[in-house]
């Protein structure tokens, strides 16, 4: 599908540039136009020189005539299958595009779509739209944390969305019109959606990417900033415009419409039920069956739901102990350890389809980024206290810190209270027990590198870009390991090493040292664990 994106613009320079700049980012050949809608000579002058920038066709109006007008300017200059409205203030941190094209092409009625959008603080602005009483609705989950929000992250059709972002089909657009003028700033979105319902076409709502949103950035949050930028009135006027136009739709047919198309079936349920890092493999196999059906509403039951949580495909997790009843079950508990010479990925991708590429059944977290920039130049340490054939000692890890605060690293420990705890000095600092799991992601992300053993924290680092160095004793790295790229493995001098994967007759998980010495991870020192991060940060 040809797409293409138009941004409103009203007094925005700096937060038109950041748009841009992030548009461009994750979409460097899509046609842009940017719309002005009356600023002043110099904003409007410096916004053309923006545009130059970003390669962006730019045109003004010499009045202010409300979003409506603006949006339209561009709807009427543009032809594409797909038109994308932007606002100003809206940050992208992914691309839109296959998210656009799967939606569209798997419902050819859908018109309008809308997405997750997110404040800065990691809440939801938008999550979809929803009946508030007979002809109000309200923002689905609006200013719910992430770790609280759960309906924001199901996909599903919806009875209006934002116009922040909001993508349109061309041929609805020719059928049922652009938006009406007489709203001046806010409201008309809602109308567009309501109309597009009353004409035969559909209004659907994705959580697949999420955005930022500065929402009350260029037109103010509260009644006072409104007033004192001049655009209270004009919401007003939007307002009584809206209460006009409300009643000439059918909201409890749309509001039946939406629902009955919601409703679906077919309902599928995924088995893991632990540990942390064998949960977090099973995450890449659940999205991929559930783009390859698409109508069907999965369910995981699981001890560790964190795994699944902001992830579009999974409709519920549901705990070990609930009986639900669903038309196909996958019990992936036991599916790698009854074949520990395989990856993981593979072992549990290998109970679900029978063909697959292996990029496709890949592990990934859904969880919105929070942000640690403070600890962008500190070296992450996991000294977890696990299994003795799994466990560095904490003399070993106390040699690692000195020698990574020799090499010139700040040094920083996650995990909890249960794990090695190293000796206290300058340069280290102890952050167990005192992060989530979504904030100990963050602090992985952001850090040079992260080092541990064969752990749920290190799937953690995995589905991050930092450089990995992972510790290795009875499970072979390749069973574990599955993002190659920046990753340096430390495995043990000794003959009896990886005994979990290929000396024991499977089914296996528990593992006791048949010497009863635990040769394997004692044979590793502070020295291969700091060549290995030397390595990795080359």
């Amino acid at each position: 599908m040809n797409i293409k994106f138009i941004v409103p613009n009203y007094r925005g320079t700096d937060l038109l540039s950041q748009c841009l700049e992030s548009l461009r980012k994750y979409h460097p050949d899509n046609e842009v136009l940017v719309v002005d809608d009356g600023s002043s000579r110099d904003i409007q002058d410096a916004c053309e020189t923006i545009c130059r920038k970003y390669n962006a066709g730019f045109v003004k109006s010499h009045w202010n005539n409300g979003y409506s007008h603006t949006v339209n300017r561009g709807l009427d200059k543009l032809d594409a299958d797909i038109l994308v409205m932007v606002n100003n203030d809206i940050v992208f941190k992914c691309n839109i595009e296959k998210e656009i094209n799967t939606v569209f092409s798997k419902d050819p009625k859908i018109g309008v779509l809308g997405f997750l959008l997110f404040y800065p603080d990691g809440s939801i602005q938008h999550g979809g739209v929803e009946r508030h009483n007979l002809s109000d609705v309200i923002h689905t989950e609006h200013h719910y944390p992430l770790g609280h929000a759960k309906k924001s992250f199901q996909s599903r059709y919806s009875i209006a969305v934002t116009g922040a972002l909001m993508a349109v089909r061309k041929t609805m657009l020719d059928e049922i019109g652009v938006f009406k003028t007489s709203y001046k700033m806010a409201f008309e979105d809602v109308e567009f959606c309501f109309r597009a319902w009353h004409c035969g076409w559909r209004v659907y709502y994705s959580s697949g990417v999420k955005v930022l949103h500065l929402e009350g950035a260029t037109r103010g949050t509260t009644p006072e900033e409104k007033k004192a930028l001049g655009t209270w009135d004009n919401e007003t006027i939007s307002l009584i415009q809206y209460k006009k136009d409300v009643d000439s739709f059918y909201l409890n047919e749309i509001d039946n419409r939406v629902k009955s198309l919601n409703e679906i079936d077919e309902t599928v349920k995924f088995i893991r039920t632990r540990a942390l890092g064998d949960v977090i493999l099973t995450t890449g196999i659940i999205n991929e069956y559930k783009r390859r059906n698409p109508q069907v509403k999965i369910y995981v039951q699981t001890d560790i739901p964190e795994p699944f949580m902001g992830n579009p495909n999974v409709f519920k997790t549901i705990s070990t102990k609930d009986n639900l009843k669903c038309n196909k079950v996958f019990d992936l508990d036991w599916a790698y350890e009854k074949n520990p010479k395989i990856s993981r990925v593979r072992a549990y991708a290998d109970v679900v389809f029978k063909d697959y590429k292996w990029n496709d059944v890949l592990p990934k977290l859904y969880w919105t980024s929070i942000g640690f920039p403070m600890i962008k130049d500190t070296i992450i340490i996991h000294p977890a206290a696990t299994r003795p054939n799994r466990t560095i000692t904490k003399e070993v890890w106390d040699e690692v810190i000195d020698l990574l605060i020799k090499d010139g690293h700040n040094v920083a420990m996650v995990g909890t209270e249960k794990d090695i705890q190293p000796t206290p000095r300058e340069g280290f600092t102890n952050l167990s027990y005192k992060h989530n799991l979504y904030e100990i992601h963050d602090i992985i992300k952001y850090a040079k590198a992260f080092v541990g053993i064969d752990s749920g924290m290190l799937h953690i680092a995995q589905c991050t870009d930092t450089p990995i160095v992972g510790i290795f004793s009875i499970a072979h790295p390749s069973t574990v390991i599955w993002r190659a790229e920046k990753t340096k493995v430390i495995i043990p001098k000794s003959e009896c090493a990886f005994c979990l994967t290929y000396k024991l007759k499977p089914p296996v998980s528990m593992v006791t040292c048949e010497k009863q010495n635990d040769e394997c991870i004692k044979s590793i020192t502070a020295q291969n664990i700091i060549d290995g991060v030397r390595e990795v940060l080359k």
